[in-house]
């Protein structure tokens, strides 16, 4: 990624949205989840602490995954403010994507696809008269390179085929 992947414009535009998701970061965070474990509930078998949670009131109600919410929406406004130092971000999404891929199970790349699809449906649905056209671009710029990192993460540690198969 080099400097210039997101225009100034891009990047305002980004932002300004951020920081009003990010004024409910937990909250915001749980629902990303929670709509993650009860579309896919496959997902789940990833994070041990969430498997005998079966409803989205149950999702909704834990403290362990309130928490696991907040380090989330943490780790998407260490990247949000690292926009304009691509080398940083790249270092911020390389670093969780190998926390990642170093688990025991390392969650299956598609579900931050998955997950990434879920962000922005979440920020059409709240913020559909404010996500610009030129917004929305920035997000999607920015949640393909969360993936794309997490992929050569994966692919670092060995673990990509494993977590797809």
């Amino acid at each position: 990624m080099e400097q210039g992947w997101l225009s100034e414009e891009e990047i305002e535009a980004l932002q300004d949205i951020w920081e009003k998701v990010f004024k409910s970061a937990e909250d915001v965070g749980v629902i990303l989840l929670v709509r993650l474990f009860t579309g896919h509930p496959a997902s789940k078998q990833y994070f041990p602490m969430f498997k005998d949670l079966e409803t989205a009131d149950d999702l909704k109600a834990s403290a362990k995954l309130r928490w696991h919410a907040g380090r989330v929406m943490g780790s998407l406004d260490k990247a949000v403010r690292s926009l304009r130092k691509p080398e940083e971000l790249i270092k911020i999404l390389r670093a969780v994507g190998l926390s990642h891929a170093r688990k025991a199970t390392p969650v299956d790349v598609k579900y931050y696809h998955i997950l990434g699809g879920i962000i922005m449906d979440v920020l059409l649905e709240t913020f559909k008269d404010e996500l610009s056209p030129t917004a929305r671009s920035a997000w999607t710029k920015l949640l393909g390179t969360l993936c794309t990192e997490f992929e050569n993460a994966y692919r670092e540690e060995g673990v990509l085929e494993q977590a797809a198969a």
